[in-house]
C-alpha cells in the first residue's frame, strides 16, 4: 500500500500473508524505514532513498511519478512543440541537466483546440552531463473522481542498475486512515511520521 501527500510525503507499506514486513516512510525532511526490528532513518536526500528504495530520487520526485506527473529539474521550461505526435517541453536544471518532457493527447482530442485537451505525462527523460540519467514511462491512464492517474509507472536509471515497473490496482483519493482501533477516541495518526518501537535497533545513514 503506498499513501502519499503532496508535495513531499509518503508511506509505503509491505505486507506478506496479510503482515507488516515492511515501512518506509518520507515525510518531507527525513527517510525512515522499519523491517523487523530494524530502524534505519536518514535525511530526505536523493542518495539516502537509493539506499532504502534501490532508487536515488527525492521524496517530492518519487511522489512526482507516482502520480502521473514528471519530477521537474526547475521552472525554466520552453514552450510546448509539437512533435511525433506528442507534445514536448524542455526543462533546463543547474550543472548541465536537461528533461523532457512528452505529453499524449486522446486520440478524440487532438483536432480540438488546446485549452479543450487533456494532455497526460508519457515519458520523461533525465539527463546530467554525463547523459541519460533516467527514463520514466506512464502507461494506462483512468480517470478516478476527476482526476487522471496511470495505472503503471515504469522507472529506467541504466547506471544505477534500476529498472523498476509500479501497477496500481486502486487509487483512492482523499483516503483517510482509520483511528486506532484499539482507542477509536483518539486522534488519526500522522501516517508519514514513524518512531522507532520498544527494542528496535536504531540505525542512522547519510550520504555525501
Amino acid at each position: 500500500m503506498i499513501f502519499v501527500e503532496r508535495p513531499d510525503r509518503m508511506r509505503v507499506d509491505a505486507f506478506a500473508f496479510g503482515n507488516l514486513i515492511q515501512s518506509l516512510r518520507a515525510n518531507g525532511d527525513r527517510f525512515s524505514l522499519l523491517q523487523g526490528r530494524q530502524y534505519v532513518t536518514g535525511p530526505a536526500r536523493p542518495c539516502v532513498a537509493q539506499q532504502l528504495l534501490g532508487m536515488p530520487l527525492s521524496s517530492r520526485d518519487f511522489l512526482a511519478i507516482l502520480t502521473g506527473s514528471a519530477p521537474m529539474l526547475s521552472d525554466r521550461m520552453s514552450s510546448p512543440r509539437w512533435e511525433n505526435g506528442r507534445y514536448v517541453v524542455d526543462v533546463e536544471g543547474d550543472a548541465g541537466a536537461r528533461e523532457r518532457v512528452e505529453f499524449d493527447v486522446p486520440d478524440a482530442q487532438r483536432r480540438s483546440p488546446a485549452d479543450q485537451q487533456d494532455v497526460r505525462v508519457r515519458r520523461v527523460v533525465l539527463r546530467d552531463a554525463q547523459g541519460v540519467r533516467g527514463e520514466i514511462t506512464y502507461e494506462g491512464y483512468h480517470l478516478v473522481q476527476g482526476t487522471e492517474f496511470p495505472e503503471r509507472v515504469r522507472i529506467v536509471m541504466p547506471r544505477d542498475q534500476v529498472d523498476s515497473q509500479l501497477r496500481f490496482d486502486e487509487i483512492v483519493p482523499n483516503y483517510t486512515i482509520p483511528p486506532d482501533p484499539n482507542d477509536p477516541d483518539a486522534p488519526a495518526p500522522d501516517p508519514f511520521q514513524q518512531n522507532p518501537p520498544a527494542g528496535a535497533e536504531i540505525s542512522t545513514i547519510d550520504c555525501t
